[in-house]
């Protein structure tokens, strides 16, 4: 990620305002700006933010105030907000939703297809990492690198628009397990780009990079080995086989997706 401030309210909700075709299965997820349901948050209780009606077939329209308010489990996992619906969604029906934080709110509508998730995204197939030397910004005082890697859209059996890229550095200095740098959600597009920054002290050694792709309803796909390179020297290695991938709805051992994993899974019970 860049030097950037979250907002302290919602950034995202998934499935995307506008999608066709939503996942029956599939939770709400809202992405809040980071910390906001931690200890130095503002304490909201999660059920007071999120509201969600139905509103007939997928043929209507209708906002928070005139369709019909849909009960279920409002719950949290990191920095998202996930809403279960009780009974799960009804096939080819529209939805309308509103969410609020400190600094924002978003209102957003769906339409449900007619079938669960039942199967993972594909695996991100990453090129090789690029690095540009940068000076002193906000958040790098020294000044330091501009990491971006990129890859070609994933696919998978429920909404593209559903299916977030997670970057994971996963060697470098003072890594010792998976740390989450930039995340960004699925678009019509030819090529997905994302990007971090790292300081000058952090690229002494080569750095490792991972993209976990996960879709609506937590299943992941976790590539096999990951992608290593010299940001200084510009020399691109492979830390392991990078071709295989592991998909499921494990995630070896990264807790903020887990937890994710965990409520789908208890949704489906």
């Amino acid at each position: 990620m860049d030097c950037r401030t979250d907002p302290r309210g919602p950034i995202e909700v998934s499935p995307a305002s506008g999608a066709n075709a939503a996942s029956l299965d599939a939770p709400v997820l809202v992405r809040y700006g980071a910390g906001y349901f931690g200890p130095d948050g503002p304490g909201d209780p999660p059920s007071t933010l999120f509201q969600l009606v139905t509103c007939g077939d997928c043929s209507t329209s209708c906002d928070v105030t005139t369709g019909t308010a849909v009960p279920g489990l409002v719950q949290t996992a990191g920095d998202d907000l996930l809403f279960l619906p009780d009974g799960g969604f009804s096939a080819q029906t529209r939805y309308a939703g509103h969410v609020t934080g400190i600094d924002n709110e978003l209102d957003f509508n769906f339409c449900t297809g007619s079938r669960p998730d039942t199967a993972p995204p594909s695996a991100a197939i990453m090129g090789e990492p690029t690095s540009a030397h940068i000076g002193a910004v906000a958040c790098l005082p020294s000044g330091g690198y501009r990491i971006q890697v990129y890859f070609p859209p994933a696919s998978d059996d429920g909404p593209p628009g559903s299916i977030e890229y997670l970057l994971f550095q996963t060697r470098g200095h003072d890594i010792s397990a998976p740390v989450l740098v930039d995340r960004v959600r699925n678009f019509q597009t030819d090529r997905i780009t994302m990007s971090f920054l790292i300081a000058d002290a952090d690229v002494g050694a080569p750095i490792c990079l991972q993209v976990v792709t996960v879709d609506g309803d937590g299943h992941a796909t976790v590539p096999v080995g990951d992608r290593c390179f010299d940001p200084v020297g510009h020399v691109t290695f492979q830390g392991c086989a990078t071709s295989p991938s592991r998909r499921g709805n494990g995630l070896l051992g990264l807790a903020s997706i887990g937890a994710l994993v965990l409520v789908a899974r208890r949704r489906k019970r």
